[in-house]
Formats: C-alpha cells, sequence, structure tokens
C-alpha cells in the first residue's frame, strides 16, 4: 500500500523591513492557538476553547526576511477531530490514502480560529516587537503553497522580497488542489503591528508538503 505523510498547514510571515539592512528581527518567537467556539443544545450560548498549536519552527534568532510556520496534521495534532486522529494511529501514522482529496482534509480539521502571535527585538530600536492574526476556518486554502517572494538584485548577489507577492499561492506539486476565488481581503481578522511588523502579512494555507493530492 501508498504510505502518505499527514498534510502542513502552514503560514506566512514577512519582516516589513526585509529589504533594508539592519532591519532584522532578533530571537524572534512564533506561536499559534487553534479556538473552537462551540454552541451548547438547547442553549444560546457559546463555548470557546482554546489549545496550544506546536510549530515546527517556532524560533529564529536573526529573521530577516521570510518566515514560514508548519504544523503537522498527525495523531497528535489539535486541529482535527477524534475520529481523524484514531484514523491516523489506524494506520502507522500515515494520512488514510481514502482521504488524499480537499474535501476529506477539511472535514478532519476542527477549528473555527487560528491565531499567530510573534514577538521579537527590533535590530534598529532594540524595542520589543510584535504581530496578531487570527484567521478563520474558510480563509484556510488545501493544495496550494506560497510564492516564491525571493529575487536577485540587478548586478548584485544580494537577494530581495517582493512584498507584493506576500499573499500569492500557487498550487502544489502533482495538482490535485480545491479551486477557490483568491480574495486576500476578505479574510475575517483582527490585526495590529508594531516595530518592524507587517501583520497583514501572515496567510494561512494547508498543502501536501512533500507529498501530492490526487
Amino acid at each position: 500500500g501508498v504510505n502518505l505523510p499527514c498534510p502542513v498547514l502552514q503560514f506566512q510571515v514577512v519582516n516589513l523591513l526585509c529589504n533594508e539592512r539592519g532591519g532584522e528581527i532578533m530571537d524572534a518567537q512564533l506561536k499559534l492557538v487553534a479556538a473552537n467556539n462551540r454552541k451548547k443544545k438547547g442553549e444560546n450560548l457559546s463555548i470557546a476553547m482554546y489549545r496550544k498549536v506546536n510549530l515546527t519552527e517556532f524560533e529564529h534568532p536573526f529573521f530577516s526576511r521570510v518566515w514560514v510556520g508548519r504544523h503537522t496534521l498527525d495523531s497528535n495534532s489539535p486541529l482535527l477531530n477524534k475520529f481523524a486522529r484514531s484514523m491516523i494511529r489506524q494506520n502507522g501514522g500515515y494520512w488514510p490514502v481514502d482521504w488524499n482529496n480537499p474535501h476529506d482534509i477539511r472535514n478532519a480539521i476542527q477549528f473555527t480560529d487560528l491565531i499567530v502571535t510573534m514577538t521579537g527585538i527590533s535590530n534598529v530600536s532594540a524595542s520589543t516587537v510584535h504581530a496578531y492574526k487570527r484567521f478563520k476556518y474558510g480563509d484556510v486554502l488545501v493544495g496550494y503553497t506560497f510564492a516564491n517572494m525571493l529575487f536577485a538584485e540587478e548586478d548584485s548577489s544580494r537577494l530581495l522580497v517582493d512584498p507584493s507577492l506576500v499573499n500569492d499561492v500557487v498550487e502544489q506539486e502533482g495538482g490535485g488542489a480545491e479551486p477557490f476565488d483568491y480574495e486576500p481581503d476578505n479574510v475575517d481578522s483582527d490585526s495590529g503591528h508594531q516595530g518592524s511588523w507587517d501583520a497583514r502579512s501572515i496567510r494561512m494555507q494547508a498543502s501536501r508538503a512533500s507529498t501530492h493530492l490526487y
């Protein structure tokens, strides 16, 4: 049989001073919290449950350009429902082959909001800087990866970032992505920024990483 690695949820952070010399963020820390808002049966009350979500790379000692946060949707992921986590465990830690499509990936996800926070120390002012961004379930795209934002400066080997591409995504290698009408301004979120951060430069997407959707 085919052993499929579990999908990976990704979001992208861009330093507002990415093309400025000395604009780095020192000792950067990235955190992700999932919220699941539910209504109690028979009552007009909502209950919010919050859980910390582990990231593969949550620290960056010298953040200068683009940082992609990643979380694997495996048997320990708080972003999956109990049934999905159980199926992954029964499948030896691999993603079920029958679920290798956008519809079943979405059915396995269990959250209403994703909250990204970022802190660090500005190399310009030595002050603490931070960013905050909240995303909704509908902001997630299945089967896409972020477009490359880096390019080489003319007559130089220096790499620069094109901030206009911050919300651009491309279909993952192998295809199988869900269709969507790309309207980045429709992201329902509360954001704020300070120092060298542009909180609007964070966007969520889910993809297969090194595997494909069929």
